[in-house]
């Protein structure tokens, strides 16, 4: 239960911002006493692809926040840092 109200919090919170509205789940349904959420169904995608897609979100984000467009953010721009964290390798576009 607790997980679920966590999880209903955050997609609330998120959906304040306009840029992460698209990517959100749709809630239909809570369940308070139970934790039952009832949502769409999202089928998986390939690592490659969910990378594009991540890439496509952090740009809108950038862009809002930091004024700055970053149009080449794909899985062969994108590294590992000396700490583990992602890098971002190529921002010339």
């Amino acid at each position: 239960m607790q997980h679920s109200m966590a999880e209903v919090r955050r997609i609330a919170r998120l959906s304040r911002i306009q840029e992460l509205k698209p990517n959100l789940p749709r809630v239909h349904y809570i369940d308070k006493k139970s934790g039952v959420l009832v949502m769409d169904y999202y089928h998986h995608i390939t690592p490659v692809r969910a990378v594009e897609e991540l890439g496509k979100i952090i740009r809108k984000l950038v862009s809002k926040i930091a004024r700055v467009v970053m149009s080449d953010i794909h899985a062969d721009n994108i590294r590992r840092g000396k700490r583990g964290g992602v890098v971002f390798s190529d921002l010339g576009y």
